[in-house]
């Protein structure tokens, strides 16, 4: 216990020393550099509008275009004289003290008619080490190109890791998993793809490096700590539930509760240390700002509508899908998944011990609805990707109960021989 002990406060020490020397860094850009691609990808977000759709007819997605120009404002609001005081205080410009619009607010940032601006210290912002450096180089719509390029190019390298070391079972139910929470389509928003990228690099290096019996108490702590770095509390549980998924397959007897409290107390401790930071430095409110929101974001009522079971409803049903086509087509797969059930049933309590692990998998983000209530009844359109654990799992659990061999038997009955 008192080697763990000394290794979270080590890792504590070196990712806060990461954090502030890359921020700070990347601080030191002048805004100047990025200044004609902010201009550029203002018309594309004119364009597009707040809340733009993609995907396809019967599955549309919802774009943040309200987030990225905000993180767009940030970065360039940045001043490389005051590197420090910048990467812990985050300002952001607005034209007025009302403006909720921030394609707007951008855009008067853009022409120097901005008159009000604000702290956004909350959050680490991580994201800022790589888009003020892309900012120099590319506009918004290059940027998306490219985080989606580098999105399907680590999801490549993913499954075929998945593929070698949890074999076709898992990858194919990473792919569902993955597809149910429209992985394919977060490039287009860059505060969407950040836990996507911690998740899977995460489980990637996880892969790679793992030896049976070793527990990854400390990877999972570092991974916790990535992500709060990175996101914007937008759906931070994929990059434990990526990591607890690789693990229980690598180990069965994987301790999910454990290292899911690894991962909280990095995730935690490194957010609650921006906070304590920027309130010696620069900011006297920021702990009283970041706990009025943690209230906020957790009991406060928006509407009447609300309640626990409204926000857990929203969420599983934005996963489900609201058109009625393709809520029909779902039903469809599920009744033949139900047949094949039938036919291929494989029952022992053997397996119902062997099963504990992915159930507990499966209700993380429930727990995590039920805590953070407000944030995830409000923000439904993006925090229902918590659930890419849950249908995971439920791959998982379901295929448990299928005799496989006996599947292959038919199989192979319906195959045609080779001559």
């Amino acid at each position: 216990m008192f080697n763990k002990i000394r290794l979270i406060t080590v890792s504590y020490i070196t990712l806060l020393v990461i954090f502030l020397t890359s921020l700070v860094l990347s601080s030191l850009i002048p805004s100047s550099l990025v200044k004609n691609n902010i201009g550029s990808s203002i018309p594309t977000l004119k364009s597009e509008g707040t809340y733009p759709s993609t995907g396809f007819s019967l599955r549309q997605v919802v774009l943040d275009n309200y987030t990225d120009p905000l993180m767009l404002n940030i970065a360039y609001s940045i001043d490389s004289k005051q590197p420090i005081r910048s990467a812990l205080i985050n300002i952001r410009h607005a034209s007025a003290q009302d403006e909720i619009n921030q394609i707007n607010n951008l855009e008067s940032l853009y022409k120097d008619q901005a008159k009000v601006s604000f702290g956004y210290e909350r959050y680490w912002h991580g994201y800022l080490i790589y888009l003020r450096p892309l900012l120099v180089f590319f506009s918004y719509s290059g940027i998306r190109i490219l985080m989606s390029l580098f999105l399907f190019g680590t999801l490549l390298y993913f499954l075929f890791q998945s593929w070698k070391k949890l074999g076709k079972k898992f990858t194919l139910f990473f792919l569902i998993g993955l597809v149910a929470v429209d992985f394919f389509f977060i490039g287009k928003s860059i505060q969407f793809s950040g836990v996507f990228f911690v998740g899977l690099l995460g489980s990637i290096y996880l892969m790679s490096t793992y030896k049976k019996n070793d527990d990854q108490y400390m990877l999972f702590f570092i991974i916790g700590a990535i992500t709060s770095f990175i996101d914007l509390l937008t759906a931070p549980l994929v990059t434990l539930g990526m990591m607890l998924i690789v693990l229980t397959a690598l180990n069965k007897n994987s301790k999910v509760l454990l290292h899911s409290v690894f991962w909280s107390v990095g995730y935690l401790s490194l957010w609650a240390s921006k906070w304590v930071i920027a309130q010696i430095f620069f900011a006297p409110a920021a702990i009283s700002t970041s706990f009025d929101q943690i209230i906020n974001r957790t009991v406060t009522k928006p509407d009447t509508d609300f309640s626990i079971v409204n926000t857990l409803r929203l969420n599983i049903f934005q996963l489900i899908g609201y058109n009625r086509t393709e809520q029909i087509l779902l039903l469809v797969i599920f009744g033949i998944i139900f047949l094949i059930s039938i036919t291929y049933f494989s029952f022992s309590i053997k397996k119902l011990k062997s099963l504990l692990p992915w159930v507990v998998i499966a209700f993380i983000p429930y727990i995590w609805y039920v805590v953070a209530a407000n944030h995830s009844y409000l923000h439904v359109w993006y925090t229902y990707r918590n659930q890419l654990m849950t249908v995971i799992s439920a791959c998982v659990i379901y295929s448990q109960f299928i005799d496989w061999e006996k599947v292959n038997k038919s199989f192979k009955q319906f195959t045609p021989k080779s001559s």
